[in-house]
């Protein structure tokens, strides 16, 4: 295992990386956010929100489905119950422009890359090469630190089927979003501290003790969870209010919710009855029920939580 792992400057890295990738795409909406609560730690758990949303217009029921994207499998297999009910699911995935591979028809290969890299940032092209190393390299941390906590990658369980509809932006639009607004992926972690140098800082002590039958190597391990769960939450509400954050906020949140919805909207004028699923990160999740309330007359018919890492010893 240590042969393995990210040293601890880049561990410090991905947990602000992870942390940006569900975390980061929040509005500013001033008080109405503190009334959608979306993600919280409990003397047990992790926790994630399902909202269902019903429209008064139509004959539309949408359930928001915020997720977090490595976590306990129960918790995946959970979420697939939810899916299985729905006439069609939106989900979040930057991919690759059809514009790359000409000779393959726009379906089959939505189809494919879809079912390769489902929740992935993929680069398009060269002319890309900072953004898609630095993607890169996150995605191989994530998938390390996955596995240090025996966690599960939502990619691995989540796939998409028939009735999914990848509802984002592609990879030539998300770059063109960074420059717009001037913002490097790397430099998105610069606005981030809270307890995150600490959590670096154990996870370095924790992957040099000895494991097996460590009774004092378990005690750090769910501390450590704990700890990082909770540094999770509180930074998703300090961000939605940081000043600092503004323009990222603007930028992200803002633009990729828009294309989301622009997915949905066609389907709102079924003539008949509709289950409907958006599935994106945990922190998108206050902006979509704050424009699907307030620009779209849907309501909250009711919302729940559902258990993403486990904190039990």
């Amino acid at each position: 295992m240590s042969d393995s792992v990210p040293p601890r400057k880049s561990f410090y890295k991905f947990f602000v990386l992870i942390l940006i990738e569900f975390l980061f795409f929040i509005p500013l909406y001033a008080e109405s956010l503190r009334d959608i609560p979306f993600l919280r730690t409990t003397d047990t758990a992790l926790q994630t929100s399902v909202y269902t949303l019903i429209s008064k217009d139509t004959n539309v029921r949408l359930k928001i489905i915020g997720v977090v994207h490595v976590a306990d499998k129960e918790y995946y297999l959970n979420i697939q119950k939810i899916i299985n009910d729905l006439d069609y699911l939106f989900y979040e995935g930057i991919r690759v422009s059809n514009e790359r591979n000409r000779s393959v028809s726009p379906k089959t290969q939505d189809q494919a890359l879809a079912y390769e890299y489902p929740f992935s940032i993929i680069a398009q092209s060269n002319e890309e090469n900072d953004t898609r190393r630095s993607i890169k390299k996150y995605s191989d941390l994530k998938s390390e630190i996955a596995r240090f906590l025996n966690f599960a990658d939502q990619a691995e369980h989540l796939k998409p089927r028939a009735n999914w509809i990848n509802a984002d932006m592609d990879f030539a639009q998300f770059v063109e979003l960074l420059r717009t607004y001037k913002i490097g992926f790397d430099s998105l972690s610069s606005n981030f501290s809270g307890e995150s140098k600490s959590i670096s800082r154990d996870y370095s002590e924790i992957v040099k003790m000895e494991s097996a039958d460590n009774p004092e190597y378990n005690s750090r391990i769910a501390s450590f969870k704990r700890k990082m769960s909770q540094n999770l939450v509180k930074s998703a509400i300090d961000l939605c209010y940081l000043e600092e954050m503004r323009l990222p906020r603007e930028a992200i949140i803002i633009e990729r919710n828009k294309i989301a919805i622009s997915y949905l909207k066609p389907k709102f004028n079924s003539q008949i009855p509709l289950e409907l699923g958006l599935l994106y990160g945990a922190a998108h999740t206050p902006n979509f029920v704050e424009i699907l309330t307030r620009e779209y007359n849907f309501e909250i018919e009711s919302y729940e939580w559902l258990d993403a890492w486990s904190l039990q010893n």
